[in-house]
């Protein structure tokens, strides 16, 4: 079976690990609506697309990169 980028998921302790979170902060915003990615429940369990991971985490560097210190816009 081949397997696509789309396919692959985190699971809450994961993206909790890759983020140097706690599973409770992501539950936290997810109870919130205020989750940070878009996230699925498969079989009861919460998973997230490493695709919509890696989007949100190159967004958040885009705007830290734009916000250097000394800059007037």
């Amino acid at each position: 079976m081949q397997t696509f980028k789309d396919d692959i998921f985190l699971t809450t302790t994961e993206l909790a690990d890759r983020w140097k979170v706690s599973a409770k902060w992501l539950a936290n915003q997810r109870s919130a609506r205020n989750s940070p990615v878009p996230f699925t429940k498969i079989a009861g369990a919460v998973r997230y697309k490493l695709i919509d991971v890696r989007d949100y985490e190159h967004k958040q560097r885009e705007v830290q990169t734009d916000r250097q210190p000394g800059c007037v816009r």
